[in-house]
């Protein structure tokens, strides 16, 4: 008969426990029976195996967890360490926190980018400013009207409207 079937719940359970730390912090299966020979477990490595895969299985229930439960989890937690703050006046702390709150919850304002553009490079501009350079240079007449035309409506542009 396994021993496992004699052992009492708690004693199940603290080599379940035992077991998964072991697991969680790396241990390989040789070390885990290593351990419970050492800690003299009355077990067969079947049922010190059966303990490794219950350990493995906890372990990856832990990894799916619901992002909004631990989302919330986290926003209380912050909650909770912003009223002690408040409670001991320490400002700094609770301005600290309150950043950090806006930071998890995605509330800051978008960091502003420079962007860079030089005009001259663009294809397209080079392509209409040749054109531009060809048509200008067969009429010399419609060069000087553009001219005339571009300082009206910057003298337009600086005139203040009517109020």
């Amino acid at each position: 008969m396994d021993p496992s079937i004699r052992l009492s719940p708690a004693e199940r359970e603290e080599h379940e426990n035992d077991i998964y730390t072991l697991y969680i912090n790396g241990a390989t299966r040789r070390q885990m029976l290593k351990y419970a020979y050492e800690n003299q477990w009355d077990l067969s490595e079947t049922s010190i195996d059966a303990y490794i895969r219950k350990a493995k299985a906890k372990a990856k229930t832990a990894a799916k967890f619901k992002e909004e439960v631990e989302l919330g989890k986290a926003i209380l937690r912050y909650d909770e360490l912003y009223r002690r703050a408040m409670t001991e006046k320490d400002l700094r702390v609770a301005r600290l926190i309150v950043g950090d709150m806006v930071t998890l919850m995605g509330l800051a304002a978008p960091q502003k980018q420079e962007i860079q553009h030089t005009i001259s490079q663009d294809t397209e501009y080079k392509e209409l400013r040749q054109i531009i350079d060809t048509y200008l240079k067969e009429n010399p007449a419609a060069k000087a009207d553009l001219v005339a035309r571009l300082k009206e409506t910057e003298s337009e542009e600086e005139t203040p409207a009517d109020p």
